[in-house]
């Protein structure tokens, strides 16, 4: 393992030199331990390669490190708070995860308290429609297709974000689509032009 890893040391750190510069990265975490202490495998997928990390902090100051403050790239990745926090601090623009997003709304639908159910079924159908018109791209001109997934996007949003009930998993995803939506269509517009 030691001849192994001392022959790619030379192409990792020449990776991990490119990353900074990357238009689009994606990046997650995930812990595990060796030996009883615990790690966190951090991936960062880039357009033609990835690295992986492995680091004990899962804290933004691993995203400070391995980009940088001034990386100016979009940073794909779930709204977990080392990357709220380094999209803050060094000003970069985040795509959050639809997955992820979609996944919550999901367990929403099959909550067993009856008003997170009825939210999460209103939120639920508001995002298919928004697929929808995703899905007729091809049949639409361009602004016609901007106009309704401007609108799909809108609606979505103000579902999302009004008549929350009080549970905290239904107000958790309101903030969460306060937080992402807006973003994820921000990205997506800025990307289209």
């Amino acid at each position: 393992c030691a001849k192994v890893s001392d022959s790619l040391q030379g192409a990792y750190d020449g990776l991990l030199r490119m990353l900074p510069e990357e238009d689009v990265l994606n990046v997650d975490e995930t812990g595990h331990k060796d030996s009883g202490r615990r790690l966190w495998t951090w991936c960062f997928r880039a357009a033609t390669f990835t690295l992986f990390k492995i680091d004990p902090s899962r804290a933004s100051s691993v995203l400070v490190e391995v980009l940088g403050e001034e990386f100016d790239g979009v940073l794909g990745c779930d709204y977990f708070s080392a990357y709220r926090k380094y999209m803050k601090d060094a000003d970069v623009l985040v795509q959050f995860c639809l997955a992820h997003l979609i996944r919550d709304v999901k367990f929403l639908v099959g909550h067993p308290e009856p008003r997170n159910r009825a939210y999460g079924r209103r939120v639920l159908e508001a995002l298919r429609n928004l697929f929808a018109v995703i899905h007729r791209r091809e049949s639409k001109s361009e602004a016609a297709f901007a106009n309704q997934l401007q609108e799909a996007g809108n609606i979505l949003y103000g579902t999302a974000i009004h008549r929350v009930p009080r549970p905290r998993e239904a107000e958790n995803l309101a903030y969460r689509f306060d937080m992402v939506v807006r973003g994820e269509l921000q990205t997506y517009f800025e990307n289209q032009g």
